[in-house]
């Protein structure tokens, strides 16, 4: 049996055992005080479960009856959001077929008739305890079990409380759940304070609409509350679209997510937040296979929203595809912060039950994948949970943030097996659930089309300079914008990364900085999407990227190096600009030695390169001749020794 209290927001566990205990930590949830296959001796149980996000070590815990104590010895170690069976007969051979975690001795009896039940710590602060007046409640070889973790937060449980196991224990026939669900009721609690979407996923099997329905309005579902109003219950699933669930009562379909809109309020049906969700029923017993949308291609990938099956934490790590790979990120929407945030699934990565998320792959081949039971894990889930860093891997992290916006924007990925095309190391950039937003992106491109990434990986065995351009969306925000950067520790040494920002003409070192603040004037986003759209797809009245962030691997310019020799090197705007087709570009160089200008288009690839020698100090110029280009903006780019000079130039057929 398991039930499971889980809370959402913006949160992070860390893993330890916890100390100073108090009442509720630990929660009775399940007795078995007459056995009918074997007998008393052997048969008894008890189950408890661990309500915190820690483990907990109850050694030096006394477990009491009505008559006898014993002390727990050793070491005992409950993990979190764990059940933890404890028995008079710990071998399953002999016991009816119970897995025991702990063996307390046969002075502790777990009488047919009243009994009180209590886990109390050495210091004897009571934890959690049990009453009931017939061990027979629900007839000889019926364990009982607590209907709602809710009613026993404070850690007392009371006949009132108790339901009849339905499972047959693994054994000749009697009915019970030692360490396994039963009939659960199993609890999440909302925290954020404030309305919006939650992006959910059910923790039992053929969860539907009607499962929460009784906590929150669920709205233009038929069924429902308010069935005529817009739908504030959504899924995406094999199918390929947004869509309201025929009926509160239809299957959404194991281990697919959906989206949950709540208002807090009390109008019709609502309520205000917190709240508690609740959903009955088992979860999945056997590996969960996910049908994906292969039918539906948006900005080059398939998307598709699915979420954790089980009632206990679960490692994306163990996801695996039915042919070829699904991407190495995942996306989250956090309604805390407005954002979406990408995580890399390639190492574990621990999820709670009811968590949601997207999943994108960019072949049509990759039809489904498989959420094992495998994963299900009582490690602690962690928005920080990695394992040790590859040196060869690195992630520098960007977030832009102003006064009514906040996006956890890009991450610049370097990975060992990574290219400079769209592979399974990038993401998409999904556009935000709010308005107002204002996103950052970086601008890929796949089958010839642009595509708004917020993970764009690079090769760890970066061979050239490349510019990646990156471009602001905006939906009904302007103002004062900062976007900032952290983890450059991570980057390899010796690269070099300047940030260029073509309206104002500034650079900006990302090693001699942590982030840059800008003026956008007005809002730039035309909404051509839904409230719901999956990747971003709004288009800007700014046609080209207005930042482009250049990596230069091996060069490693020193800030006494810059402020000296920037007076004796520069690179002038090209004159005629606009142009068509050929355009003057004006240079000096400070000191002999060589010299480079390449040509980039705006998705940082290059497209010519018009010098390349070596050049004595002096003032020079050279020319481009665009014949063969399409119009558009273009980047020049000089470099020489410690120096890497950068503007922005327009063609116009």
């Amino acid at each position: 049996m398991k039930k499971l209290i889980l809370t959402l927001g913006i949160c992070i566990f860390t893993l330890g055992v916890a100390m100073g205990q108090v009442a509720g930590d630990l929660i009775i949830t399940e007795v078995m005080a007459d056995p009918n296959d074997v007998s008393d001796t052997q048969g008894e149980y008890f189950e408890i479960y661990n309500a915190t996000n820690d483990s907990i070590d109850i050694g030096g815990f006394k477990i009491s009856d009505a008559s006898n104590t014993h002390v727990i010895s050793g070491t005992v170690i409950v993990p979190p959001k764990t059940f933890f069976t404890l028995a008079e007969e710990s071998d399953s051979a002999v016991n009816g077929g119970v897995s025991a975690d702990y063996d307390y001795p046969s002075s502790i009896t777990l009488n047919n008739t009243s009994e009180t039940l209590t886990l109390a710590t050495g210091s004897d602060v009571t934890i959690t305890t049990i009453s009931y007046t017939d061990g027979n409640l629900f007839g000889v070889g019926v364990a009982m079990e607590l209907s709602n973790l809710s009613d026993a937060v404070n850690g007392t449980i009371l006949e009132g409380d108790l339901i009849a196991a339905t499972s047959e224990i693994d054994g000749p026939g009697d009915l019970g759940s030692p360490g396994s669900q039963g009939n659960t009721l199993i609890d999440i609690t909302i925290i954020s304070g404030t309305a919006g979407w939650r992006m959910l996923s059910f923790p039992i099997s053929g969860g539907a609409a009607e499962d929460i329905s009784d906590d929150t309005a669920i709205q233009g579902v038929s069924g429902g509350d308010n069935p005529d109003s817009t739908s504030n219950f959504v899924t995406y699933d094999n199918t390929g679209a947004y869509e309201t669930p025929a009926l509160v009562s239809t299957n959404i379909g194991n281990g697919y997510g959906f989206i949950t809109y709540f208002y807090n309020n009390t109008d019709a049906g609502s309520s205000t937040l917190p709240i508690t969700l609740q959903a009955f029923g088992t979860e999945p017993s056997s590996d969960v296979s996910v049908d994906l949308n292969v039918s539906t291609l948006e900005s080059g990938s398939y998307y598709t929203m699915v979420g954790n099956p089980y009632a206990s934490n679960f490692d994306l790590s163990s996801i695996t595809a039915s042919v070829g790979s699904i991407q190495n990120y995942v996306a989250f929407w956090n309604n805390g912060t407005g954002s979406y945030s990408a995580q890399n699934i390639t190492d574990p990565y621990i999820v709670a039950p009811w968590q949601g998320f997207w999943v994108e792959t960019t072949s049509a081949s990759v039809t489904a994948i498989s959420m094992p039971t495998s994963g299900k894990t009582a490690t602690a889930a962690s928005g920080t949970f990695f394992s040790k860093e590859n040196p060869e891997e690195g992630d520098l992290k960007f977030t832009l943030t102003s006064e009514n916006t906040f996006d956890e924007a890009i991450r610049l990925s370097v990975r060992a097996n990574a290219s400079l095309g769209y592979d399974l190391d990038d993401a998409s950039k999904f556009t935000p659930l709010t308005d107002p937003f204002a996103t950052m992106a970086f601008v890929g491109e796949v089958n010839s089309e642009e595509k708004l990434q917020s993970v764009f990986s690079i090769p760890s065995q970066l061979e050239e300079e490349i510019i990646i351009p990156l471009k602001i969306t905006n939906l009904n925000s302007s103002g004062e914008f900062t976007f900032a950067w952290s983890e450059m520790e991570s980057m390899p040494q010796g690269w070099d990364f300047e940030l260029i920002d073509y309206d104002t003409g500034n650079s900006v070192s990302l090693r001699s900085n942590e982030s840059y603040t800008f003026e956008v004037d007005e809002v730039q986003a035309k909404s051509t999407r839904t409230v719901l759209a999956v990747a971003s797809t709004l288009e800007s009245d700014e046609k080209a990227s207005r930042f482009g962030l250049i990596i230069t691997p091996g060069i490693s310019v020193g800030i006494d190096d810059e402020i000296n020799e920037v007076t004796e090197f520069k690179l002038d705007q090209n004159y005629p600009n606009p142009f068509n087709p050929s355009t003057t570009i004006k240079y000096s160089v400070g000191e002999a030695g060589p010299v480079n200008i390449t040509i980039y288009n705006v998705m940082g690839q290059k497209v010519a390169e018009i010098l390349n020698t070596t050049r004595t100090a002096g003032n020079y110029q050279v020319t481009w001749n665009a014949t063969a280009q399409a119009s558009g903006i273009y980047y020049y780019r000089l470099t020489a020794p410690g120096q890497v000079l950068t503007r922005q130039m327009t063609l116009i057929k």
